[in-house]
């Protein structure tokens, strides 16, 4: 039996976790229920997936807040959080805190276990969509330079798979062709004939960078 979900302690937007709640239904189910502390003092009682999609973020007192804040730039309809169709935009942010604030999520250990975090001012979605702008079509947020640093406005990117790969903090220095360079710069360079894996594997294993990187696989046996 799966151990029940406890949440206690983490913070979601201006809501932190106090403790768990008397249960509610919603559309004819139970929903787990937790009491939280605002930054701005109110308790609120919030449902889980509510926190946990990033839907509710605060008392209420977030909405007036950006209320007051719109100038110029920023927008309180941004558009990017239609109940049919979520923005890869709106997306990306949601999953970023999600990996960082809840022990659920199943990236967790990887970021919020490993105590990266996300900046204050990204609690708003406006200032990180005003930060780095919408995500361009085939790109993932990358934090860059620092790949083991956090989520802010001077560490961060959209980028393409193959710039993530470069950027990871694992990624291996070689020397291929007279030239010190990543793995993943070494693989491209010969000609993508191998994945980044096979090429790790095989380095593993005491093979020559050249080698590693230029000999094809074997086709497999019918």
């Amino acid at each position: 039996m799966a151990a029940a979900l406890d949440i206690v302690g983490t913070v979601y937007g201006r809501l932190k976790v106090i403790e768990r709640s008397a249960p509610a239904i919603y559309s004819g189910k139970p929903a787990t229920r937790w009491l939280c502390q605002c930054e701005c003092g109110n308790t609120p009682i919030v449902a889980t997936n509510a926190l946990r999609t990033g839907h509710t973020q605060s008392c209420g007192c977030l909405a007036s807040d950006i209320a007051g804040e719109r100038a110029g730039t920023l927008t309180l309809r941004h558009g990017h959080d239609r109940r049919s169709k979520r923005s890869p935009t709106y997306s990306t942010w949601v999953s970023m805190w999600r990996r960082c604030t809840d022990p659920g999520d199943r990236s967790y250990a990887r970021y919020g276990g490993r105590g990266v975090t996300v900046c204050d001012q990204w609690r708003l979605f406006e200032r990180f969509l005003a930060d780095l702008g919408e995500r361009p079509l085939g790109t993932t947020i990358d934090r860059f330079p620092n790949a083991k640093g956090n989520y802010e406005p001077d560490n961060c990117r959209w980028a393409t798979r193959s710039q993530q790969s470069n950027n990871k903090s694992d990624n291996r220095i070689v020397r291929y062709r007279e030239q010190d360079m990543t793995l993943a710069q070494a693989v491209s360079a010969a000609g993508r004939i191998v994945s980044w894996d096979t090429a790790w594997a095989r380095l593993h294993r005491g093979w020559a960078v050249a080698r590693a990187v230029e000999t094809p696989p074997r086709p497999l046996r019918a």
